[in-house]
């Protein structure tokens, strides 16, 4: 469906495109628009305003877009998912898991617990998250989170040079509880455009909590509205045939659109150790006050060739 722009709009995107140039310096003008593009349900009006926000943002040389990024960004664009990619070795891997199982976690719903190692998880944590400034020192990381591959394919969808908004790894153990918000079906509304990278870090079986996307919900006008889906108005929405569980072994890495419908399922058996990348078209409530990372830090990573627009949330 065309989302052309009419002469009747030209009002509403001049003082859409205000806001726009607004925000990029202001963090009360980000608050106005994180709550202003979340009431805007319909996919086709938020494609809209993602072309003009995309107008005032940076692009890269038409050349880097190589056959393969285009194919994988079509992917995207097509059914709100990748396939699994192949940007990270076993080793570094295994490297990556056993950096963020040696460290120390927090519950960010019950803070008054402290810190715990992953082979001490509270009986009653159901989500456990690894500080930032580990999470942005984990090997091979963010040279993984900043390969071109990733980072244009974004960009082709998006029309503009992506932004990293929010990298985090968490722990999901195995737990007999009701199941928790982010294990609902759901869309999120980070932005008018935004990409996450998923990353496991340990194998994902049925007793582990595989990842559900709903395949081809991202552009679909329905359950648009604010909240929780059960199953069986996703069926009824979607069919049950685009419902895709996956289970996967670790160092599977892929990009999303979480505006599609999707969920996380409760680990049963074994726990789930995710790390995820949001990659947004603009700027967000998310990130951190300042930057966490010097490049001096960068080098002590070995981390060459970062992007320091997309990154520059994270590292000064």
């Amino acid at each position: 469906m065309s989302t052309q722009t009419t002469s009747g709009d030209n009002g509403f995107i001049k003082g859409f495109s205000r806001v726009m140039n607004r925000i990029s310096g202001d963090r009360d003008a980000t608050w106005f628009y994180f709550n202003f593009q979340k009431m805007v349900r319909s996919p086709n009006v938020r494609k809209k305003l993602a072309r003009i926000e995309a107008s005032f943002k940076a692009n890269s040389d038409p050349d880097l877009f190589t056959e393969e990024i285009l194919d994988i960004a079509a992917e995207l664009g097509r059914h709100g998912k990748t396939s699994p990619l192949s940007l990270i070795s076993a080793e570094h891997v295994d490297e990556m898991y056993s950096y963020m199982a040696e460290k120390k976690w927090v519950d960010r719903q019950r803070k008054d617990i402290g810190e715990f190692a992953l082979d001490g998880v509270p009986e009653d944590t159901q989500l456990a998250h690894l500080p930032l400034e580990d999470v942005l020192r984990a090997p091979h990381l963010l040279r993984l989170a900043n390969d071109p591959s990733i980072l244009l394919a974004i960009e082709k969808q998006f029309g503009c040079k992506p932004s990293a908004e929010v990298i985090q790894a968490s722990w999901s153990p195995p737990s007999k509880k009701e199941a928790i918000r982010s294990q609902l079906f759901h869309r999120d509304t980070d932005g008018l455009q935004f990409i996450k990278l998923f990353i496991f870090l340990t194998d994902v079986t049925e007793d582990s909590g595989p990842h559900c996307f709903v395949l081809n919900s991202h552009d679909a006008n329905k359950l648009t509205k604010p909240g929780f889906f059960t199953e069986e108005q996703v069926i009824d929405s979607f069919g049950e045939e685009n419902i895709t569980f996956i289970s996967c072994p670790k160092g599977t890495h892929f990009l999303e659109n979480t505006y599609g419908v999707h969920k996380g399922t409760q680990p049963k058996g074994h726990g789930r150790l995710m790390v995820q990348v949001l990659y947004c078209s603009h700027p967000t409530i998310y990130p951190p006050k300042k930057p966490v990372l010097s490049s001096d830090d960068l080098n002590a990573l070995g981390v060459e060739d970062l992007d320091r627009y997309v990154f520059r949330k994270f590292v000064q």
